[in-house]
């Protein structure tokens, strides 16, 4: 199967130790057919922490690479150790990848661990998105959690994926395209409208402060690779909840290689193609 660049979705995700990172990548390589089984840290079948004291430890130590074409795309997740020991290991996937997702426990609130990390893979350019874990732990507070995000990280921090509540009673996510009218989906459009390169639709928006839910979903891509807007995501990869939209977020909005600014050495662009 011939795989395009606009159909590469190469993902790195970084956090704090315990935020969820590998358990994420070990239900989205379920997903996508790259394991046949969820592998589980806490019974040492985790296809990324595969090394014996990773295994002991229950943490990450070593970048690991998980790889599958799932319904015409290529998906590259890297899994990267959550220690701040190891933030070079961490930055070199952020190097490698199109798009770099921050896992954050919804308890652990914003770590400065997890703020360096994202700042580091904005300052190469790169797209970045937040996938918020352990919604449902007993004194989770989703709401308190994305104010923090936006204060600490910045507005450009605008929920994408919804949990119903937080806690116990976390039962399903909706996305803000769900809410016409709503506070959170004008505050989306806005940031995508930052980067559109759309003259005409970005009048129309001017004009009529609406988006068609289809010029809302082209858009995504170009807003995340340019920064101007951070997607924030919840789920329990665990469970499964909310995991399909997850992938759904990553296969259709994650940022491509075509979509990159390449440069060399002397600050000349250059065009990414599939025969580079």
């Amino acid at each position: 199967m011939t795989i395009s660049a606009d159909a590469i979705r190469s993902v790195a995700f970084v956090g704090h130790p315990s935020a969820g990172k590998t358990t994420l990548i070990d239900a989205l390589a379920f997903a996508v057919g790259a394991s046949q089984r969820q592998g589980k840290v806490a019974d040492k079948t985790s296809i990324c922490d595969t090394e014996p004291e990773e295994q002991e430890k229950g943490h990450t130590l070593q970048m690991a690479v998980v790889q599958a074409e799932h319904k015409g795309k290529a998906y590259t997740f890297i899994d990267t150790p959550g220690y701040p020991d190891f933030v070079a290991t961490a930055n070199a996937a952020s190097f490698a990848a199109d798009m770099v997702v921050g896992v954050v426990s919804c308890t652990s609130g914003v770590t400065f661990n997890l703020r360096k990390k994202l700042e580091a893979a904005a300052a190469i350019g790169r797209g970045r998105a937040i996938v918020v874990t352990h919604v449902d732990s007993d004194n989770a507070n989703f709401d308190e959690l994305l104010e923090k995000l936006r204060d600490r990280i910045g507005n450009v921090c605008v929920p994408f994926l919804l949990p119903d509540q937080s806690g116990g009673g976390f039962s399903a996510v909706h996305t803000v395209f769900s809410e016409q009218g709503g506070d959170w989906r004008k505050r989306l459009m806005d940031r995508i409208m930052d980067a559109c390169e759309d003259e005409a639709l970005l009048e129309r928006y001017l004009e009529t402060e609406e988006l068609s839910e289809e010029g809302l979903r082209a858009n995504i891509p170009n807003a995340i690779a340019k920064g101007a807007v951070v997607p924030v995501l919840a789920c329990n990869p665990e469970t499964g909840l909310g995991l399909d939209k997850v992938l759904s977020f990553i296969e259709k909005f994650g940022p491509s290689p075509a979509l990159a600014k390449f440069q060399d050495a002397d600050g000349n662009v250059i065009e990414p193609a599939e025969d580079a």
